[in-house]
């Protein structure tokens, strides 16, 4: 969950805030609402909020003075403001978004989508230096295949692939389990990476682990079938060097 902190002086924009995040960001949980910048300041060190929301004008104060009042503040900062004329600076401050009053529910939910966007990639590059720290890129990684997806980083024995799809920019990868899993990555990079660990792209759109081939069916559109029961067409451009290609193997 990200923690969130309301620092806004009006009491209806503050309902209207934490009605919005409880009922439509699930990702977000509300820690604290708070009227003004000296109560702010106790409330940041105490609480410790990943994500504030910050109205421009408080009641003691313009809330840009948070920056000098907390000058290690490491929470995402969305500012909310009638007023547009301190946009500059805020986006100067590393802001994540500027809403104008009066906002809708639908820029709250697209201010905090770019939140936890920002928190999951953070996460993930915590993952790929952990993994590096502790050594999973060599020795007994060699054998293993890294994805990332939408729930995270995968590492995959390269041995239970069965073959990858083209999905647009993405890739579907089908595993000796039944399972498949959804790449950001194009074909084109999985095969730079496993044409020289017996993966050979027989189609534009497919990729596959030659040791799972059960068929090679040229009397029926030229297929290749595969162990786990799956049809998968070989393109006429690849058909005579794909051929050659297995009587090597």
């Amino acid at each position: 969950m990200i923690r969130t902190l309301i620092i806004e002086d009006e009491l209806p924009a503050q309902k209207l805030l934490s009605g919005i995040c409880k009922e439509y960001c699930p990702d977000i949980e509300i820690i604290g609402i708070t009227d003004c910048l000296q109560e702010a300041v106790g409330l940041i060190h105490q609480l410790k909020p990943d994500l504030i929301f910050l109205d421009i004008q408080l009641s003691d104060g313009i809330s840009l003075c948070l920056f000098d009042l907390v000058p290690d503040l490491e929470a995402k900062v969305i500012f909310t403001s009638g007023y547009d004329n301190y946009a500059l600076k805020a986006f100067k401050l590393e802001a994540v978004d500027y809403i104008l009053k009066p906002f809708s529910h639908i820029e709250i939910i697209k201010a905090v989508s770019k939140v936890v966007r920002l928190f999951k990639d953070r996460d993930i590059n915590n993952i790929l230096q952990l993994a590096q720290i502790s050594g999973l890129n060599k020795s007994g990684m060699n054998n293993k295949l890294k994805i990332v997806s939408s729930s995270g980083i995968l590492f995959l024995n390269i041995n239970d692939i069965i073959h990858i799809e083209a999905d647009g920019s993405y890739s579907i990868v089908y595993l000796t389990n039944n399972k498949k899993y959804t790449a950001c990555k194009s074909l084109k990079e999985f095969e730079e990476n496993l044409s020289h660990r017996g993966f050979y792209r027989i189609h534009t759109s497919h990729l596959i682990n030659v040791d799972y081939i059960s068929q090679l069916n040229t009397t029926e559109g030229n297929v290749v079938c595969l162990e786990n029961g799956s049809t998968i067409p070989v393109s006429r451009r690849n058909k005579q060097e794909f051929i050659k290609f297995l009587e090597r193997v």
